[in-house]
């Protein structure tokens, strides 16, 4: 008893240190590709003869290109050294897309492993997976949230009038690829897992399918393939809020959060029940929809006038996350 006290006297004082400590640790990860690495570096290294020595990567102004600092501007914030200085300072800080491969954030109690017997203080580069959205409301786990988090059913195909949705058919937000339609059998047993409008399909299997999740919205009968989580919310929340909410937290960051080798990944029901999304009232929940509907509903316009559908998609991206800071 007096081995083991000690023990746990000195993790719970580290407990404490860290979880009290607000300032994330930005931990930044070389690549392990090699090619991505030249590019991450700036640099390769040539010890052809005539030919040795240090070779900077530029672009096409001839200007030194790499992910870790912009010769021209120290103050770049899409370079690793701008992200340190940031965080050096005690400053929130985002991480730029083009980024998010190398670079992330993560609070210090999530580096360190309490779980062992023998305590040796080390700091993990590779956090507990906790997905979260900062917010003045109460964050609540999705699966708290929900009257339905079941996987799709599997099915031969047949010819009833039942259509099965595959997981590469669900394409994010409220898109549907239906080059190839899909019917269950003949005899197909419905049960609770038929599709209503308002579910958020979460594609639950393979890299780059992995963590998108698509609103279902359509007329017919429908059921959604094994390789697809049913999310159903409850009364507390609305589906396009929902929806808005893991866009915002990101479908690729969902995916990072699914298990297994290669492209044989899974995002199971366990993970994504842990995945938490703030709770305001329902009436600013329907604010936010609206508001971000508002902005959507413009593509046209802006198709109009010469904007092309990338830039306009920035534009969305970036509006609807001032939608969200605006509320939440």
């Amino acid at each position: 008893m007096v081995y083991l006290q000690k023990i746990e006297k000195d993790k719970l004082f580290y407990f404490v240190l860290a979880y009290t400590n607000p300032q994330r640790v930005l931990i930044v990860k070389s690549p392990s590709d090699n090619k991505e690495q030249k590019q991450f570096l700036g640099y390769e290294w040539s010890a052809a003869k005539g030919n040795e020595g240090i070779k900077l990567t530029t672009d096409a102004q001839g200007q030194h290109f790499t992910a870790l600092y912009d010769p021209q501007n120290r103050y770049n914030p899409d370079k690793i050294n701008a992200l340190i200085q940031d965080n050096f300072s005690g400053n929130i800080v985002p991480i730029p897309e083009t980024l998010q491969s190398i670079a992330s954030t993560a609070y210090l109690v999530d580096l360190l492993d309490f779980s062992r017997k023998d305590f040796d203080k080390h700091i993990s580069l590779s956090p507990k997976k906790k997905i979260s959205i900062e917010s003045k409301w109460e964050s609540v786990k999705i699966g708290n949230l929900n009257t339905l988090l079941k996987r799709g059913k599997s099915t031969k195909y047949g010819n009833s009038n039942i259509q099965v949705i595959k997981s590469g058919q669900a394409r994010g937000f409220k898109e549907f690829d239906f080059t190839e339609k899909y019917f269950a059998i003949d005899g197909f047993k419905s049960d609770e897992r038929n599709l209503q409008k308002g579910d958020l399909l979460i594609n639950s299997t393979g890299v780059g399918t992995a963590g998108r999740v698509t609103l279902f919205e359509l007329e017919g009968d429908f059921v959604a393939d094994s390789h697809i989580t049913i999310f159903r919310p409850n009364e507390r929340i609305l589906s396009e809020y929902a929806l808005q909410c893991f866009a915002h937290i990101g479908f690729k960051t969902i995916e990072q959060m699914a298990k297994g080798l290669s492209g044989q990944i899974e995002l199971t029901i366990p993970t994504i029940a842990e995945i938490q999304i703030p709770v305001p009232s329902l009436k600013i929940q329907t604010q936010i929809v609206e508001e971000i509907e508002e902005l959507e509903n413009n593509k046209s316009q802006f198709l109009k006038e010469g904007v092309s559908v990338k830039d306009f998609e920035a534009v969305i991206k970036e509006n609807k996350q001032a939608i969200l800071k605006k509320y939440l």
